[in-house]
């Protein structure tokens, strides 16, 4: 995101995760008459949590008092695996839809990630912006692809409640390879991402990537790849095998040994 908003000549301004799940009513201390926009990404890469209707509906307050726009990044809006868990979109809430706009994927969904095809819903007026700026720099996709991530969209979704369930299965079997090693995490909510911290271990996230490839073979992401608040902590994603997973989690149980 902050790439992004650097080419539109825009500052970025991060704002912790755990205040906007548990007080999020701190969000105003970092708005000012400059403010544009927030961006929510939701379930949240790269930790997997779920922000509540609740935090949500103080952003959507907030955007009306302050008059800014909200921009919901949604590509991970199927994955979601506990059934108590209470996804909604920001838009759903109060009169907060005219300043919103989503941004889908079928990416992550229906694992078209190389067809690279996604979708923008927002206001009427600004979305006419919008595609002029598409028209330029992408013109648009190619036809075929068009037409698949229509069929995606409009037929039977058995194929993606299938597949998050698949996910829902190796994420435990990761989970209980961290509580096994006794490396502390956060459950996550949805996505397909732990999050787990290795600041135990005396390293920075750069420094124990490092040290998985060469001891493990395993490439994992560092959490500093996320900003400041990402350090200490280190991405691990289970979209691979499940035989595939339980290998790499043992040999990294076995390098872990040397620490």
């Amino acid at each position: 995101y902050p790439g992004f908003s650097f080419l539109g000549g825009a500052k970025t301004v991060s704002v912790p995760l755990d205040m906007i799940l548990r007080q999020p009513e701190e969000l105003e201390k970092y708005i000012t008459k400059k403010t544009k926009l927030i961006l929510l990404t939701s379930p949240h890469n790269p930790t997997g949590q779920v922000i509540p209707k609740q935090s949500l509906e103080i952003i959507a307050h907030l955007a009306q008092k302050y008059d800014f726009y909200v921009i919901s990044d949604d590509i991970y809006n199927k994955m979601i695996y506990e059934k108590d868990i209470d996804y909604i979109n920001i838009a759903r809430l109060g009169n907060i839809k005219d300043r919103t706009f989503i941004i889908g994927s079928l990416s992550k969904t229906y694992a078209m990630d190389g067809w690279r095809i996604g979708y923008l819903i927002g206001p009427k007026d600004l979305m006419k912006q919008a595609l002029k700026m598409h028209q330029h720099i992408l013109s648009c996709p190619n036809t075929f692809i068009q037409e698949g991530a229509r069929v995606a969209l409009t037929s039977s979704q058995d194929c993606v409640e299938e597949m998050v369930k698949e996910f829902d299965r190796r994420r435990k079997l990761m989970m209980s390879y961290f509580d096994d090693m006794g490396i502390s995490y956060k459950p996550p909510q949805g996505a397909f991402y732990v999050f787990p911290s290795i600041q135990k271990f005396g390293m920075n996230s750069e420094e124990f990537c490092d040290f998985l490839l060469n001891k493990a073979r395993v490439a994992v992401v560092p959490g500093s790849a996320f900003g400041k608040l990402g350090e200490g902590y280190v991405r691990f994603s289970y979209t691979t095998d499940y035989g595939l997973i339980k290998e790499t989690m043992e040999r990294i149980k076995q390098a872990m040994k040397q620490l």
